[in-house]
């Protein structure tokens, strides 16, 4: 699987470089920051500590051909002087134009779940998105791809094995300050029928000024071949604030 991986992410970037217009060049590279930030603590008969933070850095050429894009998200809690929640992801993406709703990427990304018995994640994929909407109010991405998975539980041994990646993420705005988004992955082991997860994450955003907003998400997280000694299924309820620049 390392040659097709090589020769994978080479085709990627070879395509960089393709000739442009005189004047795609010289336009200014433009960049959109969001970050998340909530914490919660209380004591007295109970102590609990919760917060999470994330991240969205996106850079795109002027011409919109080439777009990098970098998260990071992180989920801890603390009950009683006990973790209860510590989960963390972070991903590096590049996308490619072909035309103006068809874009070829290639992801680099990391994840890490110690309470859902994964110590560590590697994932590298190859594949293609489809804007099958982008109106002004409604929008909806679906892509497919493969993918190299390196999987490290925390106890056992380890598995790499190739998989498969196919997402939807739709976005509606009800009004100019409030929105709302629906994200969806199925994660199948191609070499084995039983094993795949799904990840699903609601949200809505209500913007209080041009900068910042409140956001509220839910997300699910299912594994049909959970480590043994745990469920197969996670969900996670975040509320805080959201900057955007």
């Amino acid at each position: 699987m390392r040659p097709f991986l090589c020769a994978a992410f080479g085709a990627a970037l070879a395509l960089g470089p393709l000739p442009v217009r005189a004047q795609d060049t010289a336009q200014v590279k433009r960049a959109e920051f969001t970050g998340d930030l909530g914490f919660v603590s209380a004591s007295g008969n109970a102590s609990v500590t919760t917060f999470n933070v994330g991240d969205k850095l996106v850079l795109k050429t002027g011409d919109g051909r080439h777009i990098v894009t970098q998260l990071f998200g992180l989920v801890y809690g603390r009950s009683e002087g006990e973790t209860v929640a510590d989960n963390w992801r972070a991903s590096g993406r590049y996308e490619f134009s072909l035309s103006s709703r068809v874009f070829l990427f290639a992801l680099l990304g990391m994840d890490r779940d110690r309470l859902a018995g994964i110590a560590r994640r590697f994932e590298e994929s190859l594949g293609l998105t489809w804007k099958a909407l982008a109106g002004p109010r409604t929008e909806l991405g679906l892509e497919a791809g493969l993918s190299l998975i390196q999987e490290r539980p925390t106890t056992g041994p380890g598995d790499d094995f190739l998989g498969g990646r196919t997402s939807a993420l739709f976005q509606y705005k009800f009004r100019e300050n409030v929105s709302f988004s629906q994200g969806l992955e199925f994660l199948p082991n191609v070499q084995q029928r039983d094993d795949y997860r799904i990840n699903s994450e609601t949200a809505i955003v209500a913007s209080v000024s041009r900068n910042i907003s409140f956001k509220t998400s839910y997300a699910l997280r299912f594994d049909n071949t959970p480590e043994p000694g745990f469920t197969s299924t996670d969900r996670l309820l975040t509320t805080g604030l959201q900057i955007r620049y």
